[in-house]
């Protein structure tokens, strides 16, 4: 059973690793087609504010059955692109979907490997804009109702808080990018969303009850999913790539 678990969670490495390549030379290619994206005519509004400010943000995904968060601090004067895919990062989610951010009314669409095409981020629809063109912190402070949409077919969401907004001077540069605390494993990516985290945590906990189902779901998975598994190295570890 051992030699079989291992050579499963090798081959789904294999071809973990080989879909990433693909992706990242297919965004790059989009990204030499496209410019990426072409400016969009609905500029932030200019608001005041000071850039270089640091944001504790938490986020929250609201679709475990157990509690799943991170605690992090974030540099506010990024891109709102940047501040997702890095809250993406925080959470333990791979990247490879759409991914979007709620502020207010207002949705922001996200570049990345799980791509917008440019048909999707140009429509016209005065409450949707392209996070990339925006500053974090000019966006954020417009509403205390945030949430993040990951991956749309699954449909993870998760709830933003800006917890505090810090001076730069208070806050050592080495500390941005960087998780408090947190809780909880992120789910598997493409289990199913809601209805299949459920699954994976109740049979989990009730394996001899439910043998076959149990069997299959490790032959899928490869190893053990711990819902209580949290590592702020590991947090820290994805976020040190936006430093």
């Amino acid at each position: 059973m051992k030699d079989r678990i291992t050579k499963l969670k090798k081959r789904r490495a294999e071809k973990k690793k080989a879909a990433k390549k693909e992706r990242r030379i297919e965004s790059r290619l989009l990204a030499l087609q496209d410019t990426f994206v072409k400016p969009n005519n609905t500029p932030a509004e200019p608001i005041a504010r000071r850039p270089d400010d640091v944001l504790q943000v938490k986020i929250e995904c609201l679709n475990t059955p157990y509690p799943a968060w991170r605690r992090v601090l974030l540099p506010g004067g990024i891109s709102l692109d940047d501040f997702v895919h890095a809250l993406i990062a925080a959470m333990g989610w791979d990247d490879e979907h759409k991914s979007s951010i709620t502020i207010g009314k207002t949705l922001y669409l996200v570049s990345g490997l799980g791509i917008f095409s440019s048909a999707d981020i140009l429509h016209i629809n005065p409450n949707e804009r392209d996070a990339w063109q925006y500053i974090a912190i000019d966006e954020l402070k417009k509403s205390k109702k945030i949430t993040m949409l990951y991956d749309y077919g699954d449909s993870w969401e998760h709830k933003i808080t800006i917890e505090k907004i810090l001076p730069e001077a208070s806050v050592q540069k080495d500390a941005l990018f960087t998780c408090l605390d947190g809780a909880g494993a992120c789910p598997p990516e493409d289990c199913g969303g809601s209805d299949g985290i459920y699954r994976i945590v109740y049979l989990m906990e009730n394996s001899d009850k439910n043998e076959d189902a149990y069997d299959k779901l490790m032959d899928w998975l490869g190893e053990r999913f711990d819902k209580d598994k949290f590592s702020k190295d590991e947090v820290n570890r994805r976020l040190r790539r936006f430093a």
